[in-house]
């Protein structure tokens, strides 16, 4: 009996310790809904890009007007897609694009994505969406992305995820479509 004993408070003091090494997924509350209406990304144009979209999120500060609303702090902002009619849109970044706050970025929303995402990001850039520490519990959903060109020292990435508890799914990475490479 005393050895049944031992056995339970190792086992309890085992699970105590592993208990403390647990990582608890953060849980956030859903926030804005900002919606990309144009490819382009000219600033006080009463339009709102993918940019400016990730920088209200990022902020919490609405931008380009109230073309893209304020995100709201403390929680997961939404960006959807609604560029056109619908349909295949391409949005060209000249620079990366960073996320340092929790988002949920959904290119479904532009469309019936069964044959492949509708919404392809693309730039000759070193990464093309960077997610930094505190964007934990973000998402990433039917997008294809492609960063383009690369040299010997440094390979482009479409996507570099440097937080954790993220979502990514439904995605195409550096294909021309033609392909389903992505997960």
């Amino acid at each position: 009996m005393k050895a049944i004993r031992t056995l339970f408070q190792a086992i309890m003091v085992l699970a105590l310790v592993g208990a403390l090494f647990v990582t608890v997924p953060q849980v956030h509350a859903t926030g804005t809904t900002i919606t990309v209406n144009t490819t382009s990304n000219v600033q006080t144009d009463g339009h709102c890009s993918f940019q400016e979209a990730v920088q209200a999120a990022n902020t919490n500060i609405a931008v380009d007007g109230y073309a893209c609303p304020a995100g709201t702090a403390g929680a997961v902002d939404i960006i959807e897609f609604h560029i056109g009619g619908g349909g295949a849109a391409t949005i060209t970044l000249s620079n990366w694009v960073e996320i340092t706050d929790p988002v949920s970025i959904n290119g479904a929303t532009q469309g019936d994505v069964s044959s492949g995402p509708l919404i392809t990001i693309t730039g000759n850039v070193l990464y093309l969406l960077w997610f930094k520490p505190g964007s934990d519990g973000s998402t990433v959903r039917s997008l294809a992305l492609n960063s383009t060109g690369s040299n010997d020292i440094t390979p482009r990435t479409s996507l570099l995820l440097y937080s954790s508890n993220n979502e990514v799914y439904g995605n195409y990475f550096n294909t021309n479509g033609s392909q389903p490479l992505g997960i």
